[in-house]
């Protein structure tokens, strides 16, 4: 996991889509965003090496896929 690349990016395309969408100008949480960008590794790691070693030994299992991220977008709108 390379987390100043991860979180780098990440900030960078939320400032930029800050700076081009008037909506969102100072409505974006970077301290949100910056631990968003680190959550697939942060759980796709662990699982990978630890848990699921026999099998899937690979860094990118669950969080990494589109279904996750619609899963956790869905429980951010209901809470919000």
């Amino acid at each position: 996991m390379f987390v100043f690349g991860h979180i780098g990016l990440t900030l960078l395309a939320f400032y930029l889509a800050e700076q081009w969408l008037p909506r969102l100008q100072g409505k974006v949480n970077y301290g949100f965003v910056a631990i968003g960008a680190l959550l697939p590794d942060l759980i796709d790691k662990p699982l990978g090496r630890f848990l699921l070693a026999d099998t899937l030994a690979s860094g990118r299992i669950f969080a990494h896929t589109l279904s996750f991220w619609i899963l956790v977008g869905l429980i951010i709108v209901l809470i919000w």
